[in-house]
């Protein structure tokens, strides 16, 4: 398998900031937590950014992932008792909201 696109980092204990940017994009609260494989991403944005995402989805439409890649995903999807869809865009889910 390939390399983590980021790693966790640990929690310290202490407090947690005052606003989302200053967490890291993936926090470990356990310590014995087992990594996981995310099938799925969803996003949760400001409207402002619908047509830019509108964009990213017309780019990631035009992406053709490794088959042999895809494949060991679908496998580990069967095993997970997920559904998977080897279609990108499918897998990409929003959540808009005004603000």
């Amino acid at each position: 398998m390939g390399a983590n696109v980021v790693r966790p980092r640990q929690w310290d204990g202490g407090a947690f900031p005052d606003s989302w940017a200053g967490l890291p994009p993936v926090l470990q609260l356990n310590r014995t937590a087992k990594p996981f494989c995310a099938y799925r991403t969803m996003s949760l944005l400001p409207a402002r950014f619908l047509q830019v995402e509108s964009a990213v989805r017309v780019i990631l439409s035009q992406v053709a992932p490794n088959p042999a890649v895809l494949d060991q995903i679908a496998d580990r999807a069967k095993r997970d008792n997920i559904e998977f869809s080897p279609e990108l865009i499918d897998r990409v889910s929003y959540v808009f909201f005004n603000g």
